[in-house]
Protein backbone atom coordinates (compact mmCIF):
# COMPACT_ATOMS: atom_id res chain seq x y z
CA UNK A 1 0.00 0.00 0.00
CA UNK A 2 1.76 2.73 -1.20
CA UNK A 3 -0.51 5.69 -2.99
CA UNK A 4 -3.70 6.90 -2.52
CA UNK A 5 -5.01 4.69 -5.60
CA UNK A 6 -4.18 1.71 -3.84
CA UNK A 7 -6.66 2.81 -1.12
CA UNK A 8 -9.42 3.53 -3.49
CA UNK A 9 -8.94 0.20 -4.83
CA UNK A 10 -8.94 -1.79 -1.35
CA UNK A 11 -12.16 0.24 -0.18
CA UNK A 12 -14.14 -0.43 -3.56
CA UNK A 13 -13.18 -4.01 -2.82
CA UNK A 14 -14.46 -3.82 0.24
CA UNK A 15 -17.29 -1.66 -0.51
CA UNK A 16 -18.53 -4.62 -3.43
CA UNK A 17 -18.00 -6.87 0.02
CA UNK A 18 -21.03 -5.68 1.98
CA UNK A 19 -24.65 -5.77 -0.44
CA UNK A 20 -26.30 -7.45 2.46
CA UNK A 21 -25.52 -4.65 5.03
CA UNK A 22 -26.25 -1.95 1.92
CA UNK A 23 -29.57 -3.44 1.53
CA UNK A 24 -30.37 -2.98 5.89
CA UNK A 25 -29.32 0.47 5.50
CA UNK A 26 -32.03 1.29 2.66
CA UNK A 27 -34.81 -0.36 4.59
CA UNK A 28 -34.17 1.64 7.88
CA UNK A 29 -34.21 4.62 5.25
CA UNK A 30 -37.80 3.61 4.30
CA UNK A 31 -38.19 2.87 8.01
CA UNK A 32 -37.40 6.08 9.41
CA UNK A 33 -39.44 8.10 6.32
CA UNK A 34 -42.77 6.39 7.52
CA UNK A 35 -42.06 7.51 10.98
CA UNK A 36 -41.16 11.29 10.30
CA UNK A 37 -44.94 11.01 8.07
CA UNK A 38 -46.60 9.51 11.29
CA UNK A 39 -44.85 11.77 14.19
CA UNK A 40 -44.17 15.07 12.92
CA UNK A 41 -47.62 15.90 13.27
CA UNK A 42 -48.20 15.03 16.71
CA UNK A 43 -47.57 17.11 19.77
CA UNK A 44 -43.98 16.21 20.44
CA UNK A 45 -43.54 13.45 17.55
CA UNK A 46 -40.30 15.38 16.41
CA UNK A 47 -38.39 14.26 19.68
CA UNK A 48 -40.00 10.62 19.83
CA UNK A 49 -39.10 10.42 15.80
CA UNK A 50 -35.60 11.43 17.16
CA UNK A 51 -35.50 8.83 19.60
CA UNK A 52 -36.64 5.82 17.79
CA UNK A 53 -33.94 7.00 14.95
CA UNK A 54 -31.11 7.02 17.50
CA UNK A 55 -32.57 3.31 18.19
CA UNK A 56 -32.72 2.57 14.76
CA UNK A 57 -29.31 3.96 13.58
CA UNK A 58 -27.55 2.32 17.07
CA UNK A 59 -29.03 -1.08 17.07
CA UNK A 60 -31.77 -2.76 14.95
CA UNK A 61 -35.30 -1.75 13.25
CA UNK A 62 -36.90 -4.54 15.58
CA UNK A 63 -35.82 -2.84 18.98
CA UNK A 64 -37.44 0.32 17.68
CA UNK A 65 -40.36 -1.20 17.31
CA UNK A 66 -40.96 -3.13 20.13
CA UNK A 67 -40.27 0.48 21.69
CA UNK A 68 -42.48 1.69 19.79
CA UNK A 69 -46.26 2.48 21.31
CA UNK A 70 -48.81 1.27 18.56
CA UNK A 71 -51.11 3.71 18.78
CA UNK A 72 -48.25 5.99 17.70
CA UNK A 73 -48.60 4.96 14.13
CA UNK A 74 -50.93 4.02 12.17
CA UNK A 75 -51.95 -0.21 11.72
CA UNK A 76 -50.79 0.20 7.79
CA UNK A 77 -47.99 2.11 8.83
CA UNK A 78 -47.08 -0.55 11.68
CA UNK A 79 -47.37 -3.72 9.30
CA UNK A 80 -44.80 -2.30 6.44
CA UNK A 81 -42.30 -1.47 9.48
CA UNK A 82 -42.84 -5.53 10.61
CA UNK A 83 -42.50 -6.21 6.85
CA UNK A 84 -39.21 -4.47 6.63
CA UNK A 85 -37.56 -5.81 10.26
CA UNK A 86 -38.25 -9.21 9.13
CA UNK A 87 -35.96 -8.95 6.39
CA UNK A 88 -33.39 -6.73 8.22
CA UNK A 89 -29.44 -7.92 8.99
CA UNK A 90 -28.38 -5.65 10.93
CA UNK A 91 -25.25 -4.37 11.76
CA UNK A 92 -22.20 -6.67 11.90
CA UNK A 93 -21.49 -8.59 14.54
CA UNK A 94 -17.60 -7.29 15.97
CA UNK A 95 -16.17 -11.25 15.08
CA UNK A 96 -17.92 -11.14 11.38
CA UNK A 97 -15.91 -11.58 8.66
CA UNK A 98 -17.04 -8.10 7.39
CA UNK A 99 -15.61 -6.72 10.72
CA UNK A 100 -12.44 -8.23 10.42
CA UNK A 101 -12.29 -6.79 6.74
CA UNK A 102 -13.23 -3.18 7.47
CA UNK A 103 -10.03 -3.61 10.54
CA UNK A 104 -7.62 -4.70 8.33
CA UNK A 105 -8.55 -2.55 5.55
CA UNK A 106 -8.35 0.44 7.61
CA UNK A 107 -5.09 -0.70 9.13
CA UNK A 108 -3.47 -0.57 5.82
CA UNK A 109 -4.40 2.39 4.31
CA UNK A 110 -3.98 4.66 7.58
CA UNK A 111 0.09 4.69 7.20
CA UNK A 112 -0.80 6.08 3.59
CA UNK A 113 -3.49 8.66 4.60
CA UNK A 114 -1.78 10.06 7.78
CA UNK A 115 1.05 11.30 5.26
CA UNK A 116 -1.35 13.18 3.19
CA UNK A 117 -1.96 17.37 3.92
CA UNK A 118 -4.74 17.49 7.00
CA UNK A 119 -4.15 13.24 7.29
CA UNK A 120 -5.44 12.93 10.74
CA UNK A 121 -8.64 14.96 10.13
CA UNK A 122 -9.21 12.79 6.58
CA UNK A 123 -8.32 9.76 8.34
CA UNK A 124 -11.11 10.20 10.80
CA UNK A 125 -13.89 11.28 7.77
CA UNK A 126 -12.52 8.08 6.17
CA UNK A 127 -13.11 5.65 9.04
CA UNK A 128 -15.94 7.34 10.16
CA UNK A 129 -17.58 6.40 6.76
CA UNK A 130 -15.95 2.91 6.37
CA UNK A 131 -17.08 1.95 9.82
CA UNK A 132 -21.00 3.08 8.93
CA UNK A 133 -21.04 0.87 5.74
CA UNK A 134 -20.00 3.84 2.94
CA UNK A 135 -16.87 2.31 2.11
CA UNK A 136 -17.69 3.42 -1.88
CA UNK A 137 -17.99 6.99 -0.39
CA UNK A 138 -14.98 7.00 1.30
CA UNK A 139 -13.26 5.81 -2.13
CA UNK A 140 -14.53 8.78 -3.74
CA UNK A 141 -13.22 11.23 -1.26
CA UNK A 142 -9.44 9.79 -1.78
CA UNK A 143 -9.92 9.29 -5.27
CA UNK A 144 -10.39 13.75 -5.19
CA UNK A 145 -7.10 13.61 -3.42
CA UNK A 146 -5.31 11.46 -5.55
CA UNK A 147 -2.75 13.92 -7.64
CA UNK A 148 0.05 11.35 -7.84
CA UNK A 149 1.63 11.18 -11.22
CA UNK A 150 -0.48 7.58 -11.82
CA UNK A 151 -3.44 9.51 -11.12
CA UNK A 152 -2.98 12.42 -13.71
CA UNK A 153 -1.04 9.67 -16.42
CA UNK A 154 -4.48 7.91 -15.67
CA UNK A 155 -6.41 10.73 -16.44
CA UNK A 156 -4.24 11.80 -19.56
CA UNK A 157 -4.87 8.06 -20.82
CA UNK A 158 -8.67 8.49 -19.76
CA UNK A 159 -9.32 11.21 -22.11
CA UNK A 160 -6.93 9.84 -24.72
CA UNK A 161 -8.84 6.76 -24.97
CA UNK A 162 -12.27 8.33 -24.70
CA UNK A 163 -11.47 11.24 -27.18
CA UNK A 164 -9.98 8.85 -29.83
CA UNK A 165 -12.78 6.51 -29.53
CA UNK A 166 -15.23 9.57 -30.29
CA UNK A 167 -13.42 10.83 -33.07
CA UNK A 168 -12.81 7.75 -34.32
CA UNK A 169 -16.85 6.72 -34.68
CA UNK A 170 -18.06 10.32 -35.28
CA UNK A 171 -14.92 11.76 -37.33
CA UNK A 172 -14.82 8.41 -39.59
CA UNK A 173 -18.48 8.10 -40.38
CA UNK A 174 -18.57 11.84 -41.02
CA UNK A 175 -15.59 11.49 -43.72
CA UNK A 176 -17.45 8.97 -45.54
CA UNK A 177 -21.26 11.25 -45.19
CA UNK A 178 -19.25 14.00 -46.48
CA UNK A 179 -17.43 12.16 -49.51
CA UNK A 180 -20.48 10.46 -50.82
CA UNK A 181 -22.30 13.97 -50.15
CA UNK A 182 -19.86 15.74 -52.33
CA UNK A 183 -19.40 13.43 -54.99
CA UNK A 184 -23.40 13.61 -55.16
CA UNK A 185 -23.52 17.13 -55.54
CA UNK A 186 -20.50 17.28 -57.88
CA UNK A 187 -22.70 14.70 -60.32
CA UNK A 188 -26.09 16.43 -59.54
CA UNK A 189 -24.79 19.56 -60.75
CA UNK A 190 -22.95 18.52 -63.82
CA UNK A 191 -25.66 16.32 -64.78
CA UNK A 192 -27.84 19.23 -66.60
CA UNK A 193 -24.86 19.20 -68.93
CA UNK A 194 -24.28 15.48 -69.55
CA UNK A 195 -25.16 13.66 -72.87
CA UNK A 196 -28.11 11.69 -73.19
CA UNK A 197 -28.53 8.41 -74.97
CA UNK A 198 -31.83 5.96 -75.63
CA UNK A 199 -32.55 3.93 -72.75
CA UNK A 200 -35.03 0.52 -71.44
CA UNK A 201 -36.68 0.64 -68.05
CA UNK A 202 -35.71 -3.31 -67.25
CA UNK A 203 -37.17 -3.44 -63.91
CA UNK A 204 -39.55 -1.60 -62.28
CA UNK A 205 -41.08 -2.24 -58.76
CA UNK A 206 -41.57 -1.49 -54.87
CA UNK A 207 -39.78 -3.72 -52.12
CA UNK A 208 -40.34 -3.54 -48.79
CA UNK A 209 -36.97 -3.29 -47.20
CA UNK A 210 -36.40 -4.91 -43.21
CA UNK A 211 -33.57 -3.27 -41.28
CA UNK A 212 -32.14 -4.25 -37.50
CA UNK A 213 -30.86 -2.15 -35.42
CA UNK A 214 -29.18 -3.46 -32.04
CA UNK A 215 -29.41 -0.78 -29.25
CA UNK A 216 -27.80 -0.78 -25.67
CA UNK A 217 -29.84 1.02 -22.52
CA UNK A 218 -28.58 0.18 -18.39
CA UNK A 219 -32.31 0.08 -17.89
CA UNK A 220 -33.41 -2.34 -21.03
CA UNK A 221 -30.06 -3.80 -21.75
CA UNK A 222 -29.65 -4.58 -25.54
CA UNK A 223 -33.42 -4.38 -27.49
CA UNK A 224 -33.57 -5.00 -31.30
CA UNK A 225 -35.82 -2.74 -33.21
CA UNK A 226 -37.00 -3.56 -37.04
CA UNK A 227 -37.69 -0.98 -39.55
CA UNK A 228 -39.97 -1.25 -42.64
CA UNK A 229 -39.74 1.13 -45.53
CA UNK A 230 -40.74 1.24 -49.00
CA UNK A 231 -38.29 2.13 -51.98
CA UNK A 232 -38.65 2.03 -55.40
CA UNK A 233 -36.17 -0.61 -57.52
CA UNK A 234 -35.94 0.66 -60.95
CA UNK A 235 -33.35 -0.49 -63.68
CA UNK A 236 -32.36 0.63 -66.99
CA UNK A 237 -30.50 -0.59 -70.12
CA UNK A 238 -28.41 1.99 -72.43
CA UNK A 239 -25.33 2.28 -74.59
CA UNK A 240 -22.86 4.24 -75.13
CA UNK A 241 -20.43 3.97 -78.31
CA UNK A 242 -21.83 0.85 -78.70
CA UNK A 243 -20.96 -0.52 -75.15
CA UNK A 244 -23.84 -1.71 -73.11
CA UNK A 245 -24.42 -0.67 -69.12
CA UNK A 246 -26.71 -0.81 -66.34
CA UNK A 247 -28.08 2.04 -64.00
CA UNK A 248 -30.30 2.41 -61.40
CA UNK A 249 -30.47 6.48 -60.69
CA UNK A 250 -33.80 7.87 -61.21
CA UNK A 251 -32.84 11.29 -59.84
CA UNK A 252 -30.36 13.31 -57.49
CA UNK A 253 -33.46 14.92 -56.30
CA UNK A 254 -35.70 13.55 -53.80
CA UNK A 255 -38.50 11.55 -55.43
CA UNK A 256 -41.12 9.41 -53.57
CA UNK A 257 -41.03 5.26 -54.18
CA UNK A 258 -44.50 4.86 -55.76
CA UNK A 259 -43.71 7.91 -58.13
CA UNK A 260 -40.99 6.31 -59.63
CA UNK A 261 -42.43 3.06 -60.18
CA UNK A 262 -45.35 4.87 -61.85
CA UNK A 263 -43.87 7.61 -63.61
CA UNK A 264 -41.16 4.83 -65.30
CA UNK A 265 -43.17 1.25 -66.13
CA UNK A 266 -40.73 -1.55 -66.99
CA UNK A 267 -40.98 -1.66 -70.66
CA UNK A 268 -40.78 1.86 -71.26
CA UNK A 269 -38.33 3.80 -73.49
CA UNK A 270 -36.19 7.06 -72.47
CA UNK A 271 -33.49 9.13 -72.80
CA UNK A 272 -30.84 8.54 -69.92
CA UNK A 273 -28.25 11.04 -69.39
CA UNK A 274 -24.65 9.92 -68.81
CA UNK A 275 -20.94 11.25 -67.36
CA UNK A 276 -19.28 11.88 -70.51
CA UNK A 277 -15.53 10.67 -68.52
CA UNK A 278 -17.60 7.79 -67.23
CA UNK A 279 -20.16 6.39 -68.85
CA UNK A 280 -21.38 4.03 -66.33
CA UNK A 281 -22.34 6.59 -64.01
CA UNK A 282 -25.99 7.98 -65.22
CA UNK A 283 -29.48 9.11 -64.07
CA UNK A 284 -32.80 9.52 -66.18
CA UNK A 285 -33.61 12.72 -64.65
CA UNK A 286 -30.54 15.42 -64.07
CA UNK A 287 -30.46 18.47 -62.18
CA UNK A 288 -29.84 19.65 -58.32
CA UNK A 289 -31.86 20.70 -55.23
CA UNK A 290 -31.07 21.39 -51.78
CA UNK A 291 -31.70 17.43 -50.85
CA UNK A 292 -28.34 16.34 -52.21
CA UNK A 293 -26.59 17.90 -50.03
CA UNK A 294 -28.27 16.25 -47.08
CA UNK A 295 -25.57 13.61 -47.00
CA UNK A 296 -22.68 15.90 -46.87
CA UNK A 297 -24.20 18.51 -44.25
CA UNK A 298 -25.07 14.74 -42.09
CA UNK A 299 -21.20 13.62 -42.57
CA UNK A 300 -20.02 17.33 -41.42
CA UNK A 301 -22.54 17.18 -38.51
CA UNK A 302 -21.20 14.01 -37.10
CA UNK A 303 -17.69 15.36 -37.74
CA UNK A 304 -18.06 18.15 -35.91
CA UNK A 305 -19.82 16.38 -32.78
CA UNK A 306 -16.67 14.40 -32.46
CA UNK A 307 -14.39 16.94 -32.30
CA UNK A 308 -16.64 18.62 -29.81
CA UNK A 309 -17.16 15.57 -27.87
CA UNK A 310 -13.12 15.16 -27.99
CA UNK A 311 -12.32 18.78 -26.82
CA UNK A 312 -15.60 18.90 -24.00
CA UNK A 313 -13.21 15.39 -22.41
CA UNK A 314 -10.09 17.35 -22.94
CA UNK A 315 -11.48 20.29 -20.85
CA UNK A 316 -13.11 18.20 -17.94
CA UNK A 317 -10.35 16.17 -17.67
CA UNK A 318 -8.19 19.40 -17.19
CA UNK A 319 -10.64 21.02 -14.86
CA UNK A 320 -10.52 17.49 -13.00
CA UNK A 321 -6.87 17.97 -12.31
CA UNK A 322 -6.86 21.30 -11.77
CA UNK A 323 -9.78 20.78 -8.77
CA UNK A 324 -7.41 17.72 -7.50
CA UNK A 325 -4.85 19.36 -7.00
Amino acid sequence: MKTLGDCVRVLEKLSSARPLLEDSVSKKNKALNILRDELYSRPDGKKRYNQLKQIIRSSSLEKAINKLNHKEISPASLETLVFLSSGEYGAPDSQSPYSKQVSETLSAIRPVILKCHKGQELMRQVEDLVRHGHAGRAANILRKRDITLFGLLKSALSFMRHGIIFTLIFGTKGIIFMVIGSFSVENAKDSVNWPATDGLITTSRIEIVVRKSRRYSKTTGYTTTTTRSREARVFYDYQVNGQHYSGDKVSYKSIKPDDAVNKYPKGKKLRVHYNPDDPSTSVIEPGYDYTVSIPFWAGFGLLCIGLGVTISIGISEKRSNKAKS
